[in-house]
């Protein structure tokens, strides 16, 4: 956890936590993701790895599995606590580069820990096309929100680049237990 509120302190506006998220929040991203179904995951901005852990213990022993995070000691953590967790140091836009490295043509779900609502309206934008032209169809984006954000205009505009560019969007319940309280995004393509 200090570990965690150190990196968070000094790379704030890339990892936009202070905390690591509840097992309240992870269980809801979990559900949300349906994982049973899905052969292709990738996840974008893994942190310490406390949804990593839940992906691996709750996707298909044949389904694939990688994340991306521009942190390299979130990712040294990752890698010396999970087995099974491929991350790879770099950018969220970079994900066709690695999905055709893992020989993959589209992901089935992308689980989403970025900071939307740090990111410019215009790159907010840019990423989510990036990320839906590599979702395979039907393919699902879970990612999540601070209740707090929804006050701020790149909270809002978030918001509705997602509404714009999904076919549907969902929402879970706010999860109170999470510091802060947030609330999951479940966009289908």
């Amino acid at each position: 956890m200090n570990n965690f509120i150190l990196n968070a302190f000094h790379h704030l506006k890339n990892t936009g936590a202070i905390c690591p998220s509840s097992r309240k929040l992870v269980k809801t991203i979990i559900e949300a993701a349906q994982l049973e179904d899905k052969k292709h995951i990738v996840e974008l901005g893994p942190g310490t790895g406390v949804i990593t852990k839940a992906i691996i213990e709750n996707k298909q022993p044949n389904a694939t599995y990688f994340g991306l995070d521009i942190n390299e000691a979130f990712i040294e953590n990752i890698s010396d606590t999970l087995s099974g967790a491929v991350i790879y140091h770099d950018s969220a836009e970079a994900i066709q580069k690695y999905l055709d490295i893992n020989g993959i043509e589209k992901a089935d779900c992308i689980i989403s820990s970025l900071p939307w609502a740090n990111f410019k309206p215009p790159f907010q934008k840019k990423l989510l096309e990036t990320l839906y032209e590599n979702l395979s169809k039907n393919g699902l984006l879970i990612t999540y929100a601070y209740n707090l954000g929804l006050y701020f205009a790149k909270g809002k505009e978030f918001k509705t680049a997602l509404s714009e560019k999904f076919s549907s969007i969902e929402t879970s319940k706010t999860i109170w237990t999470n510091i802060p309280s947030a609330f999951v995004y479940k966009a289908k393509k």
